[in-house]
């Protein structure tokens, strides 16, 4: 056997083990939800003490959207909640890594304790050993949940299909009606939040065409050429699975407040 192939079936035989690792936390946080409806705060703390535990997860907070358009923090573990205090409500239109997340549904990477960009003015008391690395993933229907690790994470596509897995079970078991209320959301047939998926100058526009405003007006009112507002509302389209102005006017959401 040559050397490279030595080298080769070693990756291979990591990878698997990853791979089973993560199947267990995936079949573990499965069983930890299946037989009751836990509170929001212990699944957090399940989450950093089991399912990111491999990952060298220090602490966890789930940002969901309520009714009204604005990001909150109803459920977190492994910070100093004296210290830190309460999470600020906060509109998604700011411009910070982790409301990327929900604006895209993606996975984004959000810095180390130097470079994160903390929305409370106590963000640092929050996490006194610091920490190396931050990720934030969507939680489709209800929003984004945001981890710190000990130790920086390489994203490969395995370790990426991880995270959105843990993200879908979530979705899956906080849409229930159960959890409406800790939430503060609305049913997610009703208030889906794929509309988190439009920036602030998209729903302005969305604003405007509810208004019944064409797209020369709206680019007037918002001092934007024509043919930026055109491709603008094809992307408004696309994101909320609308097939024209009549059906996005007859789309029952909430137009968050900026």
């Amino acid at each position: 056997m040559r050397e490279d192939e030595g080298i080769a079936i070693g990756f291979g035989s990591r990878r698997k083990v990853g791979e089973m690792k993560n199947l267990e936390k995936v079949t573990s946080l499965t069983d930890f939800l299946r037989p009751s409806d836990p509170p929001l705060d212990s699944i957090m703390r399940f989450l950093v003490l089991d399912t990111l535990n491999n990952y060298g997860a220090s602490a966890t907070f789930l940002n969901a959207v309520r009714a009204n358009g604005m990001v909150w923090t109803p459920a977190a573990y492994g910070y100093d909640r004296e210290k830190f205090g309460r999470f600020p409500d906060r509109s998604f239109s700011i411009d910070t890594p982790v409301h990327r997340a929900l604006r895209t549904s993606k996975i984004v990477e959000c810095g180390n304790s130097d470079s994160y960009l903390f929305l409370g003015p106590h963000g640092k008391q929050a996490h006194p050993e610091g920490f190396a690395y931050s990720l934030a993933w969507p939680v489709p229907a209800i929003g984004v949940l945001v981890a710190f690790f000990k130790d920086e994470i390489e994203l490969t596509p395995i370790v990426e299909t991880f995270f959105l897995i843990i993200g879908g079970i979530l979705s899956i078991k906080l849409s229930s009606p159960e959890y409406y209320g800790p939430l503060g959301i609305q049913q997610p047939s009703k208030v889906p939040v794929v509309t988190v998926a439009l920036t602030s100058r998209q729903w302005e526009i969305v604003e405007e065409i509810r208004r019944g405003l064409t797209n020369a007006e709206i680019a007037n009112v918002l001092n934007f050429s024509e043919s930026l507002i055109r491709q603008e509302t094809v992307q408004i389209y696309r994101k909320l699975g609308a097939t024209g102005r009549r059906d996005l006017m007859e789309k029952e959401m909430v137009i968050p407040t900026h």
